[in-house]
Order: structure tokens, then C-alpha cells, then sequence
């Protein structure tokens, strides 16, 4: 996949350009995004350095044998136990477990509602995953109560760190480092390295406790961002490593006209594409362009506009 992107709000006025090392709710990955991990070993590269313009190197991390997994982000209707967890407007699907996570997601949390593995687990205290805006130095400490834990716990996040992070796969620009602290019985505490322009983490490490928890890790070594549908475009996912070429799947009843523009709106960029009633998978032109952050526009014939950013290594 594609290093990363994110949606854009409204015409993607260059105005309202996201800023870089924030997380807003509004960026949170979509409906239809897949994050594809492995499971890692050499883990003495890993680096939790804290601060501002940090530049995390782990691209000596190794894959091991254990086959990779899929993060699918869901609408709750979609899913098979929606009935459980009405309040919940944003689901996830891990399929390594296999379990699926309910959220409610405002202007200001993310908090999970319930989940579901063998059977259901619902919060009577709902547990707060993040809160927004998500940038360096937000902290939140927050109690949990459910129906699988006889006490309940705490849950807390502290943003400690933000820059570009170097993963085997590629390198990303805009990322935050989130430490989790989970307390039930044990306390568990996990590192994320979080993308910035979609909230998934790219990196997940525990550092164990020599006793209970082993250390372990995982990167995200694919991922697919969906976009909203509009009525023009049923399906658009940019994918593949930007290097010369731009990958974009898309299904469209009607014709497009794609649109590549600079940070700044400099046009770069104009391919139009034929309507394609099946998933097509395409390629945008990128030899030649600069290292950093571009806009993809993307118009159907009604003049409806969905648009992504990438970054070109």
C-alpha cells in the first residue's frame, strides 16, 4: 500500500488543510480502510524516544513466520451483532483473534462501547481510547467497567512524541507516539505509533514485564484507506508505494476527472478515467514529483469532489 492518506473535509479547500502532528476526529480511517499487520522480531531497534521532530528508525525490524493480519474498519449495520451496541457508530474487525471492537466517535473521544469475540462483552463504563485533538502532550486518564471484569480498570493515553517514522515498508511523515497504560488485574503497557492523517496505529509494541507479558510487536506492513461514497463513486482506494506511479482502485458510474495538486493547491497533475461499473485499478503519474505532500482530487460528472493526501517518499 500506499505510505499513507487521509480524507480531506468538504472540496478539499486548501484553507482547511490538515495540520501536521494533530489527530482529529474527522481524519479517524473511514468505512472500508484496511491495516494489514506482522508480527515482528529484533526488537532491539525499537525506539521510544520522546519529544518534538523525532525520527523513529525501526527498519531493521524482522517479519516472523506467523502469518500477517488484517484490521478492518467497519459501519456497525454492516457487522453481525449491531443489535448489541446501538449507540456504537464506529466497529473494527481484528482478524487475528478474531474479535470485533464498537466505538462511539464524537468531536472529542473515542470511546469503546462493547466488543465481541466468542460471545459479547458490553462497558457499563465506557472505556476512552482517544480523545481529540491528539497531539503532543495530550493526556487522559479514564476508569472502564464491563461485563468480562469483575472490578473493571483504568485506561490512560499520553501523546509523548511526534515526527516520521521509518518502518520496513516505507516511511512515514506525519505520526504521533501514544503510550497506553491498562490496568485490570495486570498493568499492560503499549506503545503506538500513530498515523496522524488516519488515527491507526502503524507500529504496536509491548514491553512486557519479564514475568506475565512477553514483549512483542507488529507493523502495519499494507494498508487500503477507503473513501466515502458519493453517488457518483461506489468504491476509491489509493494503494501502492508512491514512487513513480500513484495506484487508485476505484468503481464509478460515470467518468472522473482526477486532480493532483501540491500542499500549497499548485495543480501538478490532470488524468481523466473512463466509468468503470466494476472495481479498476488505475495509475496517477508520479515521476518527477518532489518528496512530500500532495493532493489527490478526485470530481465525478455531477461535480461532486472526494479527495485524499498522500505523501511521495
Amino acid at each position: 500500500m500506499k505510505s499513507l492518506f487521509t480524507l480531506v473535509a468538504g472540496t478539499a479547500a486548501f484553507s482547511t488543510f490538515a495540520q501536521m502532528g494533530v489527530l482529529n476526529s474527522n481524519e479517524m480511517a473511514p468505512v472500508g480502510s484496511v491495516f494489514t499487520y506482522q508480527t515482528a522480531v529484533n526488537l532491539d531497534v525499537l525506539d521510544t524516544t520522546t519529544g518534538a521532530n523525532v525520527n523513529w528508525n525501526v527498519t531493521g525490524l524482522l517479519p516472523t513466520t506467523q502469518t500477517p493480519w488484517d484490521v478492518d474498519y467497519l459501519a456497525p449495520a454492516t457487522s453481525p451483532h449491531p443489535t448489541a451496541f446501538p449507540t456504537a457508530n464506529y466497529c473494527t474487525f481484528e482478524s487475528e483473534i478474531p474479535r470485533y471492537n464498537y466505538y462511539t466517535l464524537n468531536s472529542t473521544a473515542m470511546d469503546k462501547v462493547g466488543s465481541w469475540t466468542t460471545s459479547q462483552v458490553s462497558y457499563s463504563d465506557y472505556q476512552r481510547e482517544y480523545v481529540f485533538p491528539l497531539q503532543l502532550g495530550t493526556t487522559n486518564l479514564d476508569t472502564w467497567a464491563n461485563t468480562s471484569s469483575t472490578f473493571g480498570g483504568t485506561y490512560s493515553i499520553t501523546c509523548i512524541g511526534s515526527g516520521s517514522l521509518n518502518l520496513p515498508v516505507g516511511t512515514f511523515n506525519d505520526v504521533l507516539l501514544v503510550r497506553v497504560k491498562g490496568y485490570d488485574i495486570l498493568t499492560i503497557v503499549q506503545y503506538l505509533w500513530v498515523d496522524a492523517t488516519n488515527g491507526a496505529p502503524l507500529l504496536i509494541y509491548f514491553p512486557g514485564d519479564d514475568f506475565f507479558i512477553p514483549e512483542a510487536a507488529a507493523y502495519a506492513v499494507n494498508t487500503a484507506i477507503g473513501i466515502e461514497e458519493n453517488v457518483q463513486t461506489t468504491e476509491l482506494r489509493l494503494h501502492g508505494v508512491v514512487n513513480d506511479e500513484l495506484l487508485v482502485s476505484y468503481a464509478s458510474l460515470t467518468p472522473l476527472t482526477l486532480y493532483v495538486r501540491s500542499a500549497t493547491g499548485q495543480l501538478v497533475r490532470t488524468v481523466q478515467w473512463p466509468a468503470s461499473p466494476t472495481p479498476s485499478t488505475r495509475g496517477v503519474d508520479a515521476a518527477g514529483l518532489a518528496s512530500g505532500v500532495y493532493i489527490l482530487q478526485v470530481q465525478g460528472a455531477d461535480g461532486t469532489v472526494q479527495a485524499a493526501k498522500f505523501y511521495k517518499p
